[in-house]
């Protein structure tokens, strides 16, 4: 395992899984590895509490918010931060995103024809596309079966999910 070479000569060892991990960047993380051998323990455990703080530093009461505009505005050339409605507004959209667009869909849209208009329309354009590809005399085959395939597998985002109409599907979303 990578992480057990890693740890190699560290006298650390990692619990027994059998669990994977994909790293991205496996000299950054030997690197980080090779830093903290010799650092303090309460520096990681900083970091780390530092990190879940951060992210949960706009469900904290007023003090350690005004901590944290404080230290950005120390450390960084913002001045001032969002009103405490705009920041909760854009958490809520955040984690609710489906759910605040239905309230936007019931109150502005309809399942009505410039929503059929416009899908219709991105599955011609698609289409033309596709149908344009063996014109494309600068691709060889292979790329133009990849651009078919990546062009089969677009999506079309047009209009708003039809589940979040459905009150269970929506719940069921929004479950775990």
């Amino acid at each position: 395992m990578y992480f057990e070479q890693v740890l190699h000569g560290t006298n650390k060892s990692l619990p027994a899984s059998d669990q994977k991990l994909m790293i991205l960047l496996p000299d950054a993380v030997k690197n980080i590895v090779s830093w903290l051998v010799d650092k303090p323990k309460s520096l990681l455990a900083n970091e780390i509490i530092w990190n879940v703080i951060r992210d949960l530093i706009n469900a904290l009461p007023e003090p350690f918010r005004e901590a944290q505009e404080k230290y950005i505005q120390r450390f960084s050339n913002v001045k001032g931060t969002a009103s405490r409605s705009k920041t909760c507004t854009r958490l809520t959209d955040s984690y609710f995103a489906y759910a605040t667009a239905l309230l936007f869909v019931n109150e502005n849209l309809s399942e009505d024809a410039r929503i059929k208009a416009a899908a219709e329309m991105f599955r011609e354009i698609k289409s033309e596309f596709i149908d344009g590809l063996e014109e494309q005399t600068w691709m060889d085959n292979a790329t133009r079966a990849q651009a078919r395939l990546k062009l089969k597998k677009m999506k079309e985002w047009i209009g708003f999910p039809s589940f979040i109409k459905n009150p269970v599907k929506l719940n069921k979303f929004y479950e775990n």
